[in-house]
């Protein structure tokens, strides 16, 4: 059941979803997709590794497009999900300590707040 509402949007014509892919939790995929009102749809993606026994974390960003939403089918946006839907569904979980190694209020955070942490990070590693 996903459902587009626009209560995580950042402003009148921009919503930002996320999306979390991974094997084992220590290593895997954020991918946000920002939808604005131009029917645009920029998706990133960032691979991420955790080490829980250092408390520290890498990540880069693995790649960057731009998708019309007249060619993305609507079934390829069910796996997203808007902050309050995402955060809710990790907090208080074993996965809790390995996001919160990003950041203690990672949990807590914004899509928007996320995409631009992982953003900074990325260009901070090259």
């Amino acid at each position: 059941m996903m459902g587009i509402i626009y209560s995580s949007k950042v402003n009148s014509q921009e919503m930002i979803l996320i999306k979390h892919n991974c094997k084992i939790i220590s290593h895997g995929y954020f991918t946000f997709c920002t939808i604005d009102d131009s029917q645009a749809i920029d998706k990133v993606t960032f691979i991420y590794s955790v080490d829980l026994k250092k408390k520290s974390y890498t990540t880069s960003l693995m790649s960057k497009d731009t998708l019309s939403v007249n060619n993305v089918d609507k079934k390829y946006l069910k796996d997203y999900s808007e902050s309050d839907v995402w955060n809710r569904k990790r907090l208080g979980t074993s996965v809790e300590k390995y996001f919160t190694i990003f950041h203690k209020d990672f949990l807590i955070w914004s899509n928007s707040e996320k995409l631009d942490f992982f953003t900074r990070v990325s260009k901070n590693e090259k």
